[in-house]
């Protein structure tokens, strides 16, 4: 483990919710909210760059390979900078911001959606996407009393999100990518 001052990209992934009338990326695990054209940063700067006290819970973490656990989740690449710690599998870093969207995740099986996918806004704002073989996603939402709406054109909102955080989206978007 390495502690740096650089600016790095990383492989992120990043859950899709819809928050007063408008769709954000969120961190997936803590829940987040990635503010468009602010750069994300973390409050334990102290004890990022203390290597024989680093928690792996501090700071931004991205991958070096594009290499997904989470089903359901936006993937893209994110600029990293600041004091940034590389380990095996990746980095943590002080400061974040979204690049670019490279594709996206069944929320179901993982596998990556193309362009047949469908996406569902739960009535809290979580969305749901599913590849052409879970699109039955409305009725397992059914099925758990989940509260869904259909979400008409996923391009149209990824194309719209990528233009409010001022990021590129990928020409691969809805391919098979590399998992």
């Amino acid at each position: 483990m390495e502690t740096i001052l650089s600016y790095v990209t990383a492989n992120k992934e990043w859950k899709l919710k819809f928050v007063q009338n408008d769709f954000y990326l969120f961190s997936p695990v803590m829940d987040v909210l990635w503010i468009p054209k602010t750069p994300f940063g973390s409050n334990n700067i102290n004890l990022i760059h203390k290597s024989e006290i680093f928690n792996t819970t501090l700071g931004i973490y991205a991958r070096k390979f594009e290499k997904p656990i989470l089903n359901g989740t936006v993937c893209g690449k994110v600029a990293l900078w600041g004091l940034v710690c590389e380990h095996e599998e990746g980095f943590h870093s002080q400061f974040a911001y979204p690049l670019c969207i490279s594709y996206l995740r069944c929320s179901t099986c993982g596998d990556v959606i193309d362009e047949n996918g469908e996406a569902f806004k739960h009535s809290f704002g979580t969305i749901f996407m599913f590849c052409n073989n879970c699109s039955i996603g409305m009725i397992k939402a059914s099925y758990f009393k989940i509260s869904c709406f259909k979400i008409d054109s996923l391009l149209n909102v990824l194309e719209d999100l990528c233009y409010r955080y001022g990021i590129k989206l990928e020409e691969r978007v809805f391919k098979k990518a590399i998992v």
